[in-house]
């Protein structure tokens, strides 16, 4: 589970988790299991970019949680700042696993945002492939 000593890099001025899957998908359970409420900062290179030029969206990804390596060019400079193993943990997988582990820890999930279709669509899929979330 991740704790106040994140291990991680800053990359242009921004914190980036160094965990692995596990790591990640089993603190996100362990949050929703105390009913915490938290942010996961999914950055890429353009987001740890925009948070270079602007204050308020590097203020937003550095106050995160959780800031995962989406995108290789962040999971090599992790990779080359010490953190050799560290994998490339992108939104959709992230997302896609952890329902995986919130169906079996009997976990509710909520979405919110979109349209009512697209959310239709997004909880049919989810549905077919985790009938027990």
């Amino acid at each position: 589970m991740i704790s106040n000593n994140r291990q991680g890099a800053r990359i242009l001025g921004t914190h980036i988790d160094a965990l692995s899957w596990d790591e990640a998908i089993n603190t996100i359970g362990d949050w929703a299991q105390k009913r915490a409420s938290k942010c996961v900062a999914i950055c890429n290179v353009h987001s740890v970019v925009t948070a270079l030029q602007d204050k308020v969206h590097g203020e937003v990804l550095n106050a995160a949680d959780m800031a995962t390596s989406d995108g290789m060019p962040i999971t090599w400079v992790l990779r080359k700042l010490g953190f050799p193993t560290q994998q490339r943990i992108n939104g959709p997988d992230l997302m896609w696993k952890y329902c995986e582990k919130a169906e079996k820890d009997g976990q509710k999930i909520f979405f919110y945002g979109s349209t009512d279709e697209i959310l239709a669509l997004l909880k049919a899929s989810l549905m077919a492939a985790f009938p027990k979330l």
